[in-house]
């Protein structure tokens, strides 16, 4: 009788329909029927769902704080919980989504590091925010399978190759759009099209995938955040040297107190969670 049920449910598994997925960097005009999942400019998205007749059933994720200040996502799913976590070193933050499907729920999650700004590098912070990333999804999905909405900056952008290693993820069709676990990554599939941005299709039988991360990867991965937090640290303490200045010094030495305290905070949960891999290593 039990193996009976299992083979249904592996059955019905099988049967699942796909979940297609769409992230545009630009092409407003495009037809955007059938896809379950939409990711776009937030200024493509201004009377988006009044406009287009095929979105009609779709409703607005999120529109700023989640995917970035300049980023909206649309789904046709059914949203069973939704909520935004703002990382410690901002901006920007985490949008997390869980989506009722044919299969049962998959989680989803949406985020934009930060961004590189002129005579600005943000290397350091964006290594920072992928690791609270990763404490999110780690946190809320545990040992099921997920997609990861992101938007790297081409295949060796530091941020997500490190959080690739602290999850073990797979970057679909090598596109730094979608990241699934790499043991669901024969499920997924994405494709980049002239124009339009990245068209992906996730296989419902991804949630049969049990997501394993190697724990050696993930101590090494979690040493490179450790030593970026302390360059965010010495270069907090170097800013400083403007304290001296009336008024502007007083507010820029709070600020920076701040500021490291908010890192020291980070860098002991990257400590405890790099004892954690080595312990199990």
């Amino acid at each position: 009788m039990l193996k009976t049920l299992f083979a249904l449910a592996f059955a019905t598994l099988a049967r699942a329909a796909d979940v297609r997925i769409v992230s545009l960097d630009g092409g407003a005009g495009v037809n955007l029927e059938g896809y379950d999942i939409v990711e776009l400019k937030a200024s493509d998205d201004d009377g988006l769902l009044d406009r287009r007749p095929e979105l009609k059933l779709y409703t607005r994720l999120e529109r700023g704080l989640g995917p970035g200040p300049d980023r909206s996502l649309l789904t046709r799913l059914t949203a069973l919980e939704r909520t935004i976590e703002p990382f410690t070193c901002r901006p920007y933050g985490v949008l997390y989504v869980r989506l009722k499907t044919t299969a049962g729920a998959l989680d989803v999650y949406a985020a934009q590091l930060a961004q590189d700004q002129r005579d600005a590098p943000c290397r350091e912070q964006r290594l920072a925010q992928a690791f609270e990333l990763a404490e999110v999804v780690e946190r809320r999905s545990r040992r099921r399978p997920f997609l990861l909405l992101g938007r790297a900056h081409g295949p060796q952008d530091d941020a997500y190759l490190l959080l690739t290693e602290l999850l073990a993820l797979t970057d679909v069709g090598s596109a730094g759009r979608l990241f699934v676990p790499e043991a669901a990554a024969r499920w997924a599939r994405a494709e980049t099209a002239a124009g339009l941005g990245v068209d992906a299709r996730v296989d419902l039988r991804l949630l049969t995938a049990v997501p394993r991360v190697d724990p050696k990867r993930r101590a090494a991965a979690l040493q490179a955040v450790q030593t970026s937090i302390d360059r965010q640290i010495s270069a907090s303490l170097k800013r400083e040297r403007f304290a001296w200045i009336p008024v502007y010094g007083l507010a820029l030495s709070l600020r920076q107190q701040r500021l490291r305290e908010k890192l020291d905070s980070l860098r002991v949960r990257v400590e405890t969670a790099r004892v954690r891999a080595l312990e199990k290593h």
